[in-house]
């Protein structure tokens, strides 16, 4: 086997353990501010057939919501009906990844009784700036938008 050869097939072998090694981490892809589309939230309520869904989805579009993940964990968060808003703050982590999914770990104090809250939520790259996660308790995901800047 000449040099080209041996170049040639250790490339071969070698180039997705490059590729992998080289894609951003879970957590280097959820940096960033999302908005929970609201939208798909409010169509996804009214087709689980709650006869109280109708109204439910027509609250949640005017709601929004935005999470600011931020690097070395840490978090902020802004809830919005209409003209009142409720802002909060924490910590994230990822506890587990494997390719498109992750699981992450969220800390934050409830605003109304200061209780501290730790949920674990899968999470689904859709793709770079879309993502689906599946909190606690709920049975339809959340989808969430990276906000972009200009």
């Amino acid at each position: 086997m000449n040099s080209r050869q041996f170049i040639a097939r250790a490339s071969i072998l070698l180039l997705p353990l490059l590729l992998t090694a080289c894609s951003p981490s879970a957590e280097q892809r959820l940096i960033g501010t999302w908005e929970a589309d609201t939208a798909q939230l409010a169509e996804d309520v009214k087709a689980e057939g709650n006869p109280l869904a109708g109204a439910f989805g027509q609250m949640v579009e005017n709601v929004s919501f935005t999470l600011e993940l931020k690097d070395e964990g840490r978090m902020s968060h802004r809830l919005k009906f209409n003209v009142l808003s409720m802002d909060g703050d924490g910590t994230w982590r990822v506890l587990d990844e494997e390719g498109d999914e992750a699981t992450v770990e969220w800390r934050f104090h409830k605003p109304n009784t200061g209780e501290e809250v730790i949920d674990q939520t899968p999470v689904t790259f859709e793709n770079d700036d879309r993502v689906r996660m599946k909190p606690p308790g709920r049975q339809q995901p959340v989808y969430f938008d990276r906000v972009l800047e200009d």
